[in-house]
């Protein structure tokens, strides 16, 4: 976009000047420099500039010769934290691509999806299948035989990218005159549990029906996957939960993942799992780039080590001392939490990916050697 200007300054959360374009005094977008003075521009002012004037030129300096930030710059730049329109916050490395789907408009069926239109189906003004195929139901409730063969078209257009949850599909217009379609599950490596159970211990699932959009789960319930085009995190939920003692389970990170996870539990399982799980104060996560997230998407201490498409996270809960603790590759990363809320059964396992994302579920595992140093 020719004339699109700087971010604006006041929505940066690291506040900082370093990279303020001098021409439209907003943080640079697709930052360039002046090769004499250092000034930094957005590369659209600059553009803009060239336009009316012939070619680029610094207003400081009044040197034409500009080049991309260097290396050691632009690591800096990527990394700075910037609030969306919707309060989510994005590294200037993410925002851009999460704007270009904040941008979109919602879908029809926003209220229960809370997602934005999909360019795939601009024309239907919904995000996914799953709402097109709502919204074919909400347009023939009355034409059992046209919508039937409606649904079909849509599942047999691309099999592969169509993961949608038959809850949706057993919509009260169908009067059970349609009935759901038996939906394929994508197949992918399956990594199987060989720890045993030992005392207390939960061996559970994820969640088939209680998950967020587009979100793939086995068959078997152990592996997860998500890849779709927005920036937003979606969660799963354990099918079953801790009620009472000592318990481990870990996640195997999968190479394909692009963006780190938010790991740990949470106090109640109804909230909205197009979210992630440590949104609200019921969820105790830990955001593996190295900070602890509880009740905030933007804000939290620091804590262990920093990863995402490799490595083994442990989760470990013990829910008579109300304390959550992690490892990384068997290394205690020590105490994550000590809350009396973490005492309270139920208490569930959830994982919240962003955009490309998998990992392996291993459950009801023995307790780590590392944990009887927790007082």
């Amino acid at each position: 976009m020719q004339d699109q200007k700087g971010y604006l300054k006041d929505r940066l959360v690291d506040k900082s000047d370093n990279f303020d374009c001098l021409i439209c005094f907003g943080v640079a977008r697709i930052p360039i420099e002046c090769l004499r003075c250092g000034q930094i521009y957005c590369k659209n002012c600059q553009e803009n500039w060239k336009n009316e004037n012939g070619s680029y030129e610094c207003v400081r300096c009044e040197n034409r010769n500009m080049n991309p930030l260097n290396q050691h710059l632009m690591e800096a730049y990527v990394k700075l934290k910037y609030k969306c329109k919707c309060d989510q916050i994005f590294t200037l490395q993410d925002i851009a691509k999460h704007e270009d789907y904040c941008n979109q408009p919602n879908c029809k069926y926003f209220s229960f999806c809370n997602l934005k239109v999909s360019p795939k189906f601009k024309v239907q003004q919904v995000c996914s299948s799953t709402c097109l195929i709502l919204d074919l139901t909400q347009q023939n409730t009355r034409d059992q035989k046209k919508l039937y063969k409606e649904i079909m078209a849509v599942l047999n257009k691309k099999n592969t990218n169509v993961n949608i949850s038959t809850a949706l599909v057993k919509q009260k217009s169908l009067n059970n005159s349609v009935q759901a379609p038996n939906i394929p599950i994508v197949p992918f490596i399956q990594i199987k549990n060989n720890f045993p159970p030992s005392g207390n211990q939960v061996y559970f699932k994820w969640d088939q029906n209680n998950k967020g959009d587009n979100i793939v789960i086995s068959q078997d319930g152990y592996n997860v996957r998500l890849k779709e085009n927005v920036y937003v995190f979606k969660s799963v939920v354990a099918d079953q939960p801790f009620t009472k003692g000592q318990h481990y389970f870990e996640i195997q990170l999968d190479q394909m993942t692009e963006n780190e996870l938010k790991i740990g539990v949470v106090t109640q399982n109804t909230f909205n799992k197009n979210t992630a799980f440590c949104d609200t104060e019921n969820g105790f996560g830990y955001y593996t780039i190295g900070k602890l997230r509880n009740g905030s998407n933007a804000h939290g201490s620091d804590y262990g080590a920093k990863f995402k498409n490799s490595g083994v996270c442990g989760v470990y809960i013990d829910l008579q001392k109300g304390v959550l603790a992690f490892s990384y590759n068997s290394t205690f990363l020590g105490v994550a939490y000590k809350n009396n809320n973490l005492t309270k059964s139920p208490i569930y396992a959830s994982v919240a990916l962003l955009h490309t994302a998998a990992f392996t579920l291993r459950s009801g595992l023995s307790i780590p050697s590392w944990a009887s140093s927790i007082n």
